[in-house]
């Protein structure tokens, strides 16, 4: 049996992970590669045939990392964006095969384990990366095949002294932003969910809501409306701002209608159900509601 020719595919982490960057990368240099969907044991990808049932179907699951469990062999390349910084991609070499290197080693929600190389990184807009490259890291699956790119991989990992260079003065300028802003925003993002969600619950939210989208909207009139009436319009909060039409138009302003719920799971058709009834009732009050919104406070994202 003749060897089996090397593979090229692209593996995508969760940028959404507190100080995701810094965790990554220690790991990847260190010789694991994590990927998420393993938070409990039962989701061991060696134990598959054991607890196939417990997984369930579709994609969004242990189960989608099956395909990385089982076609990844030695010698294989992986490129991981947003390693080690948002720009960046890093370049890893499968360093025995998936399905009998692997380890499940429960970490938060990234259990799955998979041996590897580092070889580095390089920029997006570094001069050895082809179109046909950037174009296919902009891909938004978990894991992904990137056989059809093989000459352009090789030369990226042929020119180790190019892979920084950006080959333009707006690729420059690209990369020193969203390498800031992308790791700021992430981190903000998280944190400051974090931080008011650990502070607040129940009803209290509409009123935090309220002060954090006066902050944000400067140019809207925010107002809690929940109460009595409440039940006629299904809103907890009304954002308002002057029509630009209103010298032509009966209506005198725009809208935005929000319900706010304290679940912990998903939003349930009753919460659709009261939102729906805001474009007819503020209608009467001269408002034109351009959009209505559910919030779910304690869902996870």
């Amino acid at each position: 049996m003749s060897a089996r020719e090397k593979r090229y595919w692209g593996f995508r982490i969760d940028t959404s992970r507190p100080n995701y960057s810094t965790v990554y990368t220690a790991e990847i240099e260190s010789g694991i590669l994590r990927q998420g969907w393993g938070h409990d044991e039962k989701q061991n990808l060696c134990l598959q045939d054991k607890y196939a049932e417990y997984w369930g179907g579709g994609a969004d699951g242990a189960k989608g990392c099956i395909r990385i469990f089982s076609e990844v062999k030695k010698g294989d390349i992986l490129f991981v964006p947003r390693v080690p910084e948002w720009e960046q991609v890093a370049i890893v070499e499968a360093a025995a095969d998936f399905d009998t290197g692997y380890k499940f080693e429960i970490h938060n929600d990234y259990g799955h384990c998979f041996p590897v190389k580092y070889h580095g990184c390089f920029s997006r807009n570094s001069n050895p990366v082809s179109g046909n490259v950037r174009t296919t890291l902009k891909a938004r699956n978990r894991f992904w095949n990137m056989d059809g790119y093989k000459d352009d991989i090789d030369r990226i990992i042929t020119a180790p002294d190019e892979r920084g260079q950006a080959n333009t003065p707006e690729g420059r300028a690209r990369n020193a932003v969203t390498e800031v802003y992308g790791n700021f925003a992430n981190a903000f993002k998280e944190n400051t969910y974090q931080a008011i969600h650990h502070a607040t619950s129940d009803k209290a939210w509409e009123s935090v809501l309220v002060e954090m989208l006066k902050m944000f909207y400067s140019q809207f009139e925010v107002e809690k409306v929940s109460g009595r009436s409440e039940s006629e319009h299904g809103t907890d909060i009304l954002m308002t701002v002057p029509s630009p039409f209103a010298a032509n138009s009966p209506h005198g302003k725009y809208g935005v209608a929000i319900q706010v719920k304290d679940y912990t799971g998903g939003v349930g058709q009753d919460a659709i159900d009261q939102i729906d009834k805001a474009s007819e009732a503020w209608e009467r009050d001269g408002i034109v509601i351009i959009e209505k919104v559910v919030v779910a406070t304690g869902a996870k994202r």
